[in-house]
């Protein structure tokens, strides 16, 4: 399930990062044929399909939660420019 959720976190139709909390382990075989309309919102049915989610809901019984959760982070304070010298041949 880490690898499904890991999968539609980095897909570009949910907003927000996607974390397993079945608790289930194991591998699975899933297979789902979704096709979104591009540059529709996400979360909204397209030509009267389903959304990702309702989908998900109802083919594999996953319910996705909105839910906060802490993430790493990576700051930078700081960033400048590196003069770089070039020698002609």
């Amino acid at each position: 399930m880490g690898e499904l959720a890991m999968a539609l976190g980095e897909n570009a139709y949910f907003d927000r990062p996607v974390f397993d909390r079945t608790g289930l382990t194991g591998r699975y075989d899933i297979t789902l044929k979704f096709s979104a309309r591009p540059g529709a919102p996400p979360g909204i049915a397209q030509n009267r399909r389903p959304s990702l989610a309702a989908m998900l809901r109802r083919r594999l019984g996953l319910r996705l939660v909105p839910a906060k959760s802490p993430m790493p982070v990576l700051r930078i304070d700081l960033a400048r420019a590196v003069a770089t010298r070039c020698t002609e041949p």
